[in-house]
């Protein structure tokens, strides 16, 4: 479909072992924008979503009846414990809304929708899925201004004047039907669903001729479109050509012409064995069941050799048995077949770093992110996969660009801090801590750093033993490991007390042998030990 980008609903696994470059996760189609420039999303407010009505659904297949309870209880669950962030929320919002819309249970849908544009409203796209549903249910001027919302930001997309000229022509507006059909004319002349349209528009106008050329051309395209022989036996019949009109009513059907629609293929395959397949998958890749996941995601991909999700599903389950190598084959497989697909091209990356192929994921993340600017995840995948290259000042631009988009990024905002302190520019470090604990300042790993440089810093004048100590007591209290307690003792040292330096990092050490930490972690924190009993001052030392 020109223009239009869309989502593949479906479940992609986190590969066990792989390096902390993200989960191996959908990476949803989004709005084309530069990412320095996006929208930060606030965190989730309960009272800004819909409640979603509970459909009642035993009519439906058990395997799908399943999925979607389990699918409603997972965006409840997520949304209740702001477990994920908005984007991750809208997401799960979006999918579930295109189950209930592939059976036709609209209320649900709607409410869906609306909650993954309410999230994340930088999604425009989302608006089609809500347009399209409203449309069948005959809300059509409703349906019409979400078209436009989409229109006006993907100009060159003949699909969406189609449905705008379907909703005029649906309320009698013959004038703003045709202005659609035109505009979706100029941009794909020789389309057959734009031809047989502007032919039944010429039909409802009496303009017979302009509609038997129109109509003739599209069935020349597509002649499996019978009904449009009907149409034709109109047009021919206002010519005053009987037999012409006769000829071509003797050929009536049903098919009709449909623009080609990513989503309304997917609401269709919902609703078939293939779907079966594909949440037998999701529902056996979800309880850790990978064998039995590979299995079905395998038999959806027999049902459909060319469907890319399918394909994405089987490497997510093969990479959960640890089948790198067929699960990267599958991905190139998917990329085969649709080479600028984002989700392929970004797990394909995590597996290319997982078995240290860094500067083919380099590649494989840039693509990604040339189709979707605003993934964080990819930001972040890029960015670990040029330090592992060594590149660390672009790595540092992508983690900062991740940030930016999803602040909850804990790994990200610590790297940068990590670097900048591995450079030396250490002010620096606890600057970008500092940016991070005021985005995120109930985050316990950002808190800890910050009471560790506070206790610790190379540069004596960038030391708050106070505040140290204020912070570290918090993050022990919260999590009580060895390097909290440690941390803690750090903070006691720096504000001269070094009796309870001592005390802390004795209980440091009682912990690291609880926790089964091995022997040079326990050698570090003997030296550490000795040098709080014998020294004085005993803080950690520094540079002026």
């Amino acid at each position: 479909m020109k223009g239009l980008k869309w989502v593949v609903p479906i479940l992609l696994a986190v590969c066990a072992g792989m390096a902390a470059a993200g989960s191996f996760l959908p990476v949803a189609s989004g709005a084309q924008s530069d990412p320095q420039k996006a929208k930060v999303l606030e965190p989730i407010s309960s009272s800004d979503l819909k409640p979603v009505p509970v459909p009642k659904l035993d009519n439906l297949e058990k395997a799908v009846r399943e999925q979607l309870e389990e699918e409603q209880k997972k965006v409840d669950t997520a949304v209740a414990t702001r477990s994920a962030g908005r984007q991750e929320c809208a997401q799960a919002y979006v999918e579930l809304g295109e189950m209930y819309h592939a059976y036709q249970l609209n209320d649900a849908a709607e409410a869906c929708y609306r909650n993954a544009l309410t999230l994340d409203p930088t999604r425009v796209e989302w608006n089609y899925n809500l347009a399209f549903l409203l449309q069948s249910v005959g809300r059509y001027p409703e349906a019409i201004e979400l078209y436009g919302k989409v229109w006006r930001t993907q100009p060159d997309s003949y699909v969406l004047p189609i449905r705008v000229a379907e909703c005029h022509k649906s309320l009698n507006q013959l004038k703003e039907a045709k202005d659609a059909l035109e505009a979706a004319w100029r941009i794909n002349p020789d389309g057959p669903a734009v031809l047989a349209r502007m032919g039944e528009i010429a039909l409802e106008e009496k303009r017979y001729e302009d509609a038997v050329k129109f109509l003739s051309s599209a069935l020349d395209k597509q002649p499996a479109a019978n009904l449009i022989h009907y149409q034709l036996a109109m047009a021919y019949r206002g010519l005053g050509d009987a037999g012409k009109a006769r000829e071509h009513l003797a050929q009536r059907g049903i098919v009709g012409l449909q623009p080609p629609d990513p989503l309304k293929e997917r609401l269709d395959k919902l609703v078939t064995g293939y779907r079966v397949h594909v949440l037998t998958g999701r529902r056996a890749y979800g309880a850790g069941r990978f064998e039995e996941a590979a299995e079905a995601f395998q038999r959806a991909v027999d049902a459909n050799p060319d469907d890319v999700g399918a394909r994405i599903n089987l490497a997510a389950a093969l990479a959960g048995l640890q089948k790198v190598r067929e699960a990267m084959e599958q991905l190139q497989e998917a990329i085969r077949l649709s080479p600028q697909n984002s989700t392929a091209h970004f797990n394909l990356g995590l597996l290319r770093s997982h078995m240290g192929e860094y500067a083919e994921s380099i590649k494989h993340f840039r693509i990604a992110l040339e189709a979707r600017p605003n993934d964080h995840q990819a930001h972040a995948a890029l960015a670990d996969a040029l330090v592992r290259e060594g590149k660390f000042g672009e790595a540092f631009d992508q983690y900062k660009a991740a940030v930016d988009l999803e602040p909850n990024l804990t790994a990200a905002w610590l790297q940068m801090s990590t670097m900048l302190t591995v450079a030396d520019q250490h002010a620096e470090a606890l600057a970008v801590l500092a940016e991070a604990h005021r985005r995120v300042p109930k985050n316990g790993p950002i808190k800890h750093a910050i009471a560790r440089q506070l206790a610790a810093s190379p540069e004596l004048r960038l030391r708050d033993g106070r505040r140290a100590l204020e912070m570290a007591m918090e993050v022990y209290g919260e999590r009580a490991n060895h390097e909290h307690a440690r941390t803690v003792a750090m903070a006691h040292a720096e504000t001269d007390q070094c009796g309870k330096a001592v005390e802390w990092q004795e209980r440091a050490l009682s912990l690291a042998k609880e926790e089964s930490m091995p022997p040079e972690v326990m050698v570090t924190l003997n030296k550490n030990l000795d040098h709080f009993k014998t020294q004085r001052p005993c803080r950690v030392p520094g540079k002026q």
